[in-house]
């Protein structure tokens, strides 16, 4: 299955090699769209879904449209023509950043159907290839020309997942053994942005909790001063009557503000104390 017409576009495809994936033979993504093609042609009268699924890359949806009923379906609800239908809507609402568009001139995602299989009983699986296309189509800012490719064919286990992205031109054949892809290399990227990112966080969370510790404490010291001030002014008022009952008023009254502020300060250490944890 594709869309927008992108069978043979694989025309100019160039293989490659990464960390999960042996050094593939030039033309080996072309073949993959050509079988995607075919695929397509040999079920049409079945369904307009069935088989793999070819994306352009950079994206293009325009020739898709989404029926939202299934989406209140649960995934076991679905058929498989469904479900396709559901992934391709996700796909399709994912950001893609103006470098991805502005420097990439062709390629493809290819979406086996062994991959649907799994995914569709797999929420796992389902995550991580979802996950694969978004960060192909949100990565930006990598040293590249104006003029490059990238094929992504996405099977039923992240073993059989492999891809190349880079100059047009280049191919499996000029990467060294102990060289990595260009692959490999925006994956590291990203994954070094992300890291950056939960740091910033986790710093952005740690300056809230100190400063409402801060502020809590603060206002329970105020709260004591304005108790304090407000049993001295009540002796004071009452100096100019010396008697017995004066005097047991004071105590009374001196009594309440240690109990006040042992209550304060147990309560203040049990918050200090929670905000470590």
């Amino acid at each position: 299955m594709s869309i927008s017409g992108v069978n043979g576009i694989g025309a100019t495809a160039y293989a490659y090699m990464n960390s999960s994936m042996k050094t593939t033979g030039e033309g080996n993504f072309a073949s993959e769209v050509q079988k995607a093609g075919e695929s397509q042609n040999t079920t049409a009268t079945a369904s307009a879904w069935a088989g793999d699924m070819v994306i352009p890359y950079p994206p293009n949806y325009s020739g898709f449209t989404y029926d939202s009923s299934i989406s209140n379906k649960s995934k076991e609800e679905m058929t498989m023509d469904e479900y396709k239908q559901w992934v391709m809507n996700e796909m399709s609402q994912m950001p893609v950043s103006a470098w991805v568009r502005s420097t990439y001139s062709s390629g493809a995602t290819v979406i086996k159907e062994e991959a649907f299989e799994r995914m569709k009983s797999d929420p796992e699986y389902e995550n991580y290839v979802l996950n694969r296309v978004r960060s192909a189509y949100s990565v930006s800012s990598l040293p590249a020309g104006s003029n490059n490719v990238s094929y992504d064919v996405i099977g039923a286990s992240p073993e059989e997942c492999y891809g190349y992205a880079g100059p047009v031109g280049n191919s499996s054949s000029n990467i060294s053994g102990n060289e990595k892809s260009w692959w490999e290399k925006r994956h590291e990227k990203m994954e070094e942005l992300l890291a950056e990112q939960e740091k910033e966080a986790l710093k952005r969370a740690q300056a809230r909790r100190a400063q409402a510790q801060e502020n809590f404490l603060q206002s329970q010291l105020e709260s004591r001063q304005r108790l304090q001030s407000f049993f001295m002014e009540k002796m004071q008022n009452e100096q100019g009557t010396v008697n017995m009952s004066a005097f047991q008023s004071a105590s009374v009254s001196a009594s309440a503000v240690s109990a006040y502020e042992d209550t304060i300060s147990t309560f203040s250490k049990s918050v200090i104390e929670s905000q470590k944890l």
